[in-house]
């Protein structure tokens, strides 16, 4: 498995990161998304606020 197969949120956040967006518009960010993962992303927009 490759390192986003097994963390798909780090292919994510990464480029978030380099862009320093103030404004991120996000469409049911977490559709299809385990629950694992879906609380992990939760957790990074809160601390990307």
């Amino acid at each position: 498995m490759s390192g986003s197969e097994l963390n798909p949120l780090s292919s994510f956040s990464v480029p978030l990161q380099a862009q320093d967006a103030r404004i991120l518009l996000l469409d049911e960010p977490t559709t299809y998304l385990d629950i694992r993962y879906q609380l992990e992303l939760l957790e990074l927009l809160k601390q990307l606020n």
